[in-house]
């Protein structure tokens, strides 16, 4: 067994991937063409081009626009069936996948009804291959003035029962300072549900601060520049707020020049609860096991702390004290499995 082979079979938990930005360019075109998307929008085939061949800078803006071609229940259903069956097929055995209601207008669903939609796709996957699926509800930035709302139906008691664990915060920091969603995020933090916040990508350590002291973030997706600020690293730390990263989408949108060069080794060393997450995998064509694969290729983690971020996931998840416990026992117990068997390159 290869390093790349032993990386494929480790199993695994994904917490930071947005299904916006998961949705295979195939899929996506081939929903288009049955809905007739041609039709119904300029410059169609640009948009599909760029689907195709994203242009980095705008991969939130080309993603939405993916993401309004779902008009038929059964896109969004067979979409999280897909993604889930990836994630399976790279030994992810639980997944938080991050999902924005407001994406999918199209359908006209309540939100009750966009639940039981995604869960049937869902279902259908854990029953095929025995992953199991929590949401993330995301919020945009652009609409603070929905938060609450989203909020408190995502936190309130048929949460659990739909498989909602947490709610999220998307969107460029510049769009809307963080002050404006504190009462939402006070909301569950209240009701003890995970508060998933991008920060870092523009305000770099300062963005990172300011989404652990105004939002109580209990999770914190890019924090780009906390390598160069111990203290913010150390209430990281401190507050167990676990920090869910992309190396290549550090790459691709230009914070750094290669994937050697992120500074992963010093985050790692912080002591910060480090994370690994695709983001984005089909915007940035990567996936959580490429992003394992790079981190011990370019020597930026060893396999054994590979092993320590991959457990981090698990004790970073929404499940419960119990569940956490058996499940790093079990993989632990695996990966001495398949070590084992492991033969270096």
């Amino acid at each position: 067994m290869t390093v790349a082979d032993y990386i494929k079979a480790m199993p695994k938990v994904e917490l930071s991937v947005q299904f916006h930005g998961a949705m295979k360019p195939s899929t996506v075109a081939t929903i288009a063409e049955q809905n007739e998307i041609i039709d119904q929008i300029k410059h169609y085939h640009d948009w599909l081009g760029l689907v195709r061949d994203p242009d980095y800078a705008r991969v939130d803006e080309i993603a939405k626009m993916a993401s309004s071609w779902l008009q038929q229940p059964d896109d969004l259903k067979f979409l999280v069936y897909e993604l889930a069956t990836t994630l399976f097929r790279q030994n992810v055995r639980y997944a938080e996948i991050s999902i924005d209601p407001t994406l999918y207008g199209a359908l006209s669903l309540q939100p009750d009804d966009f639940m039981t939609l995604i869960n049937d796709g869902r279902d259908r996957a854990e029953r095929a291959w025995g992953i199991k699926v929590a949401w993330i509800i995301t919020m945009p930035r652009e609409e603070p003035r929905r938060a609450e709302e989203i909020v408190r139906w995502a936190t309130g008691p048929a949460a659990a029962k739909s498989g909602i664990v947490g709610v999220g915060l998307g969107g460029h920091e510049s769009v809307m300072p963080v002050g404006q969603f504190e009462r939402s995020f006070k909301l569950a933090e209240k009701r003890d549900a995970v508060r998933m916040v991008r920060a870092g990508d523009e305000q770099g350590a300062e963005g990172v601060e300011a989404a652990v002291d105004a939002l109580s973030a209990s999770r914190v997706v890019d924090g780009f520049g906390l390598a160069e600020a111990p203290e913010a690293l150390a209430k990281l730390q401190e507050q167990n707020v676990a920090l869910c990263v992309n190396v290549t989408r550090a790459v691709k949108q230009g914070w750094v020049e290669e994937a050697a060069a992120y500074p992963l080794r010093a985050l790692y060393d912080s002591g910060a609860p480090l994370v690994l997450g695709s983001d984005m995998p089909a915007m940035y064509g990567t996936s959580l096991v490429q992003e394992y694969q790079q981190a011990v290729d370019l020597e930026l983690l060893t396999l054994d702390e590979l092993e320590e971020v991959s457990l981090n996931a698990v004790r970073a998840s929404a499940l419960d004290d119990e569940a956490k416990a058996a499940m790093v026992a079990s993989f632990t117990e695996d990966y001495g499995k398949l070590r084992a068997l492991y033969i270096e390159d």
